[in-house]
């Protein structure tokens, strides 16, 4: 009975691994999708107020999605890359060397995330 169980154990982790790999998130980008490009912070709300961006940041933040499903960070004076995907709101920005990804929403043609302050950014080009 023991190893009966033990087999339906691992054959349940073996399914579930597999069941959690298959919904990723990840979608692969269209070449014209409307995330491609240059965003840059414009705005930025702390505690529910609007607060200027030399509020809460020193410097600029910029973020270069490319097609190819790689980006460019520009904030604080540091430049770092990683990768994003497609969610079903937005986006997923995983910065190389982040423990966890970042989550923006796509709304009004903008995107936003909250980090401490909520940021919107609008597409440069």
């Amino acid at each position: 009975m023991k190893k009966i169980f033990s087999i339906l154990m691992v054959m349940a982790v073996a399914v579930s691994i597999l069941a959690l790999a298959g919904c990723g998130g990840s979608k692969e980008i269209p070449a014209d999708s409307v995330y491609i490009g240059t965003w840059k912070a414009v705005r930025a709300e702390l505690l529910g107020e609007e607060a200027t961006l030399d509020e809460v940041l020193e410097g600029e933040w910029i973020i270069t999605l490319k097609a190819d499903g790689t980006l460019e960070q520009n904030s604080e004076s540091e430049t770092s890359t990683g990768v994003w995907s497609i969610t079903g709101n937005g986006i997923r920005v995983k910065i190389d060397g982040a423990k966890s990804a970042m989550k923006f929403t796509y709304k009004d043609n903008a995107l936003s995330t909250k980090v401490a302050a909520t940021f919107y950014f609008e597409k440069q080009s």
